[in-house]
């Protein structure tokens, strides 16, 4: 088992050489074992480059190095950096862990190789204390507790639904509901955290018609709803979302709006609001149409039904705001409105780094052809791993959506070992293997996600266990093992009661799914 120490047994040893191959604005690192020696495939590698126009971070293990690891366009650029990686005698199996100082500039032209300049390095390695994320079971204990709370002082209730395996719920839980500081409006609210995999959750879910993770009700002492809202949209707009809600008039929220009495300019911010949530703006759009100068009804008329004129004026007068923009109209069959969507996201990119950089090279990775994809999906795997702060809790709700990323690159084998390396810190949750498990069967690697979903379903309950079973199956059906596949679905149907009649929850969803494996034998699905 490989830990984090650093050895100088090897100091002043033959160095290993560290090349960057590139072919136009596709680059990759390689490192090649001094004579007589070779990479640890199972030891941790770090490398951390800078260089004027971009960063990479990747820790990873030795096998990810196999095929290169990409830094996307570095074409003249002046690198420098660090990489720690695991080398291991030949001869005696004896293995050390070793970091090298690496310099170099890339060349200009089309295609070449470039050798670093690699010498021994030592420097300090922080680890990082683990800590888990605020989910719990006992929904409906933790509900009760609120209710009784709130009839006893008279507060209202924020019931969050979310899940461990859930990004927008870890980055809620950490940016919001447990920051430090505290948001000052949730002194006003009982929190009320419901694990939406919890069977005891499944009552409150289908009373508050509870679809999609996280979903957020802000409810009085007798469970009237005051307000909801499904998704996360970032900090700043959930806490003056909450502030809002908790300053609503809980009978007038209750009642029946009605677009015309309200003005154009407050029925485009209404429609703008509702399509976040994914109710219908129809209503609201039309009661807006002669508030032309309305961000917001130009934001909700190219989220429905996309037109050249809306892009065209939000790429005027909204710059910055492609991102909310652009999902909703990007899959238009109009050419002029999908270069539209590139031209906003490329002005957009220049003034956005972190995770709102990386959403917006993932959409742009959507409208480009195929071919061109891949660096671009790099790209955003850079800049959301450079975001990374070092506190688990904050950086857990990327984690996922970081090893995507890398697998859209075309680095599968990086992104499963980072979602492995990133298990193990979480040895009590299914979470990471489960979206190995995915990532392997879509790349075609069925016998390995088969080994991946295995480990899933050492730790998965609930509907988890219903979901990693879906995926055991799965794989099994894409080795041609359909009577285990078979086999599987229903001992999981047997150990698992179904939920009450009448509930609407998705665990009938991932039910129905299992017994379609059982009627059709485990015949693959077209």
């Amino acid at each position: 088992m490989w830990s984090m120490w650093l050895s100088l047994a090897f100091a002043g040893a033959d160095l290993p050489e560290i090349s960057v191959s590139w072919k136009g604005d596709a680059s990759h690192l390689a490192v090649h074992a001094p004579e007589g020696t070779e990479v640890a495939v199972d030891a941790p590698v770090v490398v951390d480059l800078d260089w004027a126009e971009g960063a990479l971070l990747w820790d990873v293990t030795g096998q990810a190095l196999d095929r290169g690891l990409p830094l996307g366009d570095t074409r003249g650029a002046a690198l420098t950096g660090l990489v720690r990686v695991g080398l291991c005698n030949k001869d005696d199996g004896i293995c050390v862990q070793r970091q090298f100082a690496v310099t170099g500039r890339v060349g200009t032209a089309k295609k070449g190789v470039l050798n670093l300049d690699v010498s021994d390095a030592v420097v300090e390695v922080e680890t990082i204390e683990h800590v888990s994320p605020q989910f719990q079971t006992d929904a409906q204990d933790i509900a009760d507790r609120a209710f009784a709370a709130a009839k006893s002082d008279g507060k209202r209730i924020l019931l969050d639904f979310g899940a461990v395996w859930c990004p927008p719920c870890n980055l809620l839980t950490a940016e919001v509901l447990h920051a430090d500081p505290m948001p000052a409006v949730l002194n006003d609210l009982h929190v009320a955290p419901l694990d939406v995999d919890d069977p005891r959750s499944f009552a409150l879910k289908s009373r508050y018609a509870v679809g999609g993770y996280p979903t957020v009700l802000i409810v009085d002492s007798e469970g009237n709803e005051i307000d909801r809202v499904v998704g996360y949209y970032g900090k700043e707009e959930t806490i003056a979302w909450l502030e809002a809600a908790v300053a609503k008039d809980a009978d007038g929220a209750q009642g029946v709006q009605v677009p015309d009495a309200f003005s154009p300019e407050e029925a485009a911010a209404i429609a703008w609001t509702r399509i976040q949530a994914r109710e219908d703006a129809a209503a609201w759009i039309e009661r807006a149409k002669t508030a032309t100068a309305s961000v917001e009804l130009h934001l909700a008329r190219v989220s429905t039904t996309p037109h050249e004129a809306d892009a065209t004026w939000l790429i005027e007068h909204a710059p910055g705001r492609s991102i909310a923009w652009v999902g909703g109209a990007m899959d238009s069959e109009d050419d002029a409105i999908k270069t539209l969507c590139r031209q906003a996201l490329e002005a957009d990119l220049a003034a956005v780094e972190g995770p709102e950089a990386a959403d917006l090279l993932w959409m742009l990775a959507q409208l480009v052809p195929e071919s061109e994809a891949p660096p671009l999906y790099g790209a955003a795997a850079v800049a959301l791993r450079n975001s990374f702060t070092g506190d688990a809790l904050m950086d857990r709700g990327h984690f996922t959506w970081l090893a995507h990323l890398m697998a859209d690159s075309g680095d599968v084998d990086a992104a499963v070992h980072f979602l492995i390396d990133i298990a193990a810190d979480y040895p009590d949750e299914p979470t990471f293997w489960m979206s190995a498990a995915g990532l392997l069967l879509d790349a075609d690697r069925p016998q390995e996600s088969l080994d991946a979903t295995v480990e899933a379903l050492k730790t998965a309950w609930g509907d988890n266990r219903l979901r990693s079973v879906k995926q055991q199956a799965d794989a099994l059906v894409a080795l041609e093992r359909s009577a285990e596949a078979v086999t599987v679905a229903k001992q999981v149907l047997a150990q698992i009661p179904p939920p009450q009649e009448g509930l609407d929850v998705r665990s009938f969803k991932y039910r129905e799914r299992l017994q379609a494996i059982i009627d059709t034998d485990g015949a693959p699905s077209e």
